[in-house]
């Protein structure tokens, strides 16, 4: 954002925009490679992920506008630092591929509605649209394959970026 000259209070929406340009045309692009019908096995982690993520969104918004910009700057700093963190420590002990939730439909939308009010929080503050924290979610959490992830992050990402 300092390259081009924007402060963080109109990089946030701005990228946030950028955002859904590049979910709506990977939706589309990604429905030939993957249905959204494979997502019904996870119906209930979405739902709860996508609720959760607009419900906090509007938190993360709030947050944006009201906070001082030099505040804002040290916070996208800090949850970056944070990512990069949690990237970094995945490389060095690879998660494993498994359901650690149980299959309890009630719990798996709670549990995803959870999740989604921080993952929600997370990207709106930063002007993302979550897939960074979504898929690994959807992964390691749920127990879903690469190609189901990164599909339902399309779908979560654009309901949260709307």
């Amino acid at each position: 954002m300092y390259v081009v000259g924007y402060p963080a209070r109109t990089a946030v929406p701005l990228n946030l925009a950028v955002s859904l340009v590049t979910l709506a045309f990977a939706l589309v692009i990604r429905s030939s490679a993957v249905s959204v019908g494979a997502l019904a096995p996870y119906l209930n982690e979405v739902v709860g992920l996508a609720i959760g993520g607009v419900a906090s969104a509007f938190y993360g918004a709030r947050f944006v506008s009201a906070i001082k910009n030099e505040h804002l700057t040290k916070t996208i700093s800090a949850l970056l630092a944070a990512l990069g963190v949690l990237i970094l420590f995945e490389v060095a002990h690879p998660f494993q591929y498994a359901q650690v939730i149980p299959p309890d439909a009630a719990f798996l939308f709670g549990a995803g509605l959870a999740l989604g009010i921080v993952i929600g929080l997370v990207s709106s503050i930063l002007g993302v649209a979550g897939g960074e924290l979504l898929v690994p979610t959807m992964m390691f959490i749920f127990g879903a394959d690469i190609k189901t992830a990164g599909t339902a992050s399309i779908v979560i990402s654009a309901c949260v970026a709307c």
